[in-house]
């Protein structure tokens, strides 16, 4: 063998070693930060909200975790963070009174998660909801009618934060009407009204629906976690029971 196939063969190696070890630094994440590190980076990353106490560490998965926190001025929120690159990266900074929804991987509703950290000890429990309004149209002649889609879950308030998985009931139905929405636009040429969206109602110990009125803040890291802010307080006339 020539000395230019013996380079060629080394070259190739190297370029297999090299995407070998790349896929073991972001298939297996390191141990995640120390309290001290954590409270040190969110901290000189963002000085708006410093924080002072770590309350919880929690995985959503291998390399996406919900850190609630306390800042200096007793504000309640959480970060944000995902393994990206051999590191942990800093997605999200964020003060919020109201519930976040979570998607890890967009488009894959096994990954959506609810997250919250809420002030107050007043707050007994928070109840989420997923929604679809009816909806009715005739498209080439053909009716077609949408039934209202209506779910809902309550967790019970032990601590100031929370991490919830899409609930699996919701997850089934989402599931179907999404693939549904797939075969009906096939058929129709255009988009069913199909959307769902996710809202919430917090509850205080008496029952009633509670707003916390809190000044926001959010600060973005070099990473991407899609977040947003659900719909607050469902009014009770908007919701329907059977037999009610």
């Amino acid at each position: 063998m020539n000395k230019k196939k013996w380079i060629a063969l080394g070259v190739f190696a190297l370029l297999i070693l090299g995407m070998f070890i790349y896929f073991l630094i972001n298939e297996f994440p390191s141990d995640f930060l120390k309290e001290e590190e954590l409270i040190g980076k969110l901290n000189s990353v963002d000085e708006k909200i410093e924080v002072e106490v770590i309350q919880d560490l929690i995985f959503m998965d291998d390399k996406h975790v919900f850190v609630p926190f306390i800042s200096k001025d007793e504000d309640y929120g959480f970060s944000l963070w995902k393994w990206k690159n051999g590191k942990w990266h800093l997605s999200e900074k964020r003060v919020s009174g109201l519930i976040n929804f979570i998607q890890l991987k967009e488009n894959d509703p096994t990954s959506y998660y609810f997250v919250w950290n809420l002030p107050g000890n007043n707050i007994s429990a928070i109840k989420l909801y997923m929604i679809r309004e009816r909806d009715y149209r005739i498209t080439n002649g053909l009716p077609n009618y949408q039934p209202r889609v209506q779910m809902e879950r309550l967790y019970k308030k032990d601590t100031t934060y929370g991490v919830e998985p899409l609930p699996d009931e919701m997850l089934e139905v989402y599931q179907e009407i999404i693939e549904m929405n797939d075969n009906v636009e096939d058929f129709f040429m255009f988009p069913i009204n199909n959307d769902l969206y996710f809202t919430s109602n917090i509850y205080d110990e008496n029952g009633e629906v509670i707003v916390i009125n809190i000044n926001g803040y959010s600060y973005f890291g070099d990473v991407m976690i899609k977040s947003d802010d659900l719909f607050p307080n469902v009014p009770i006339n908007d919701l329907e029971y059977p037999n009610r």
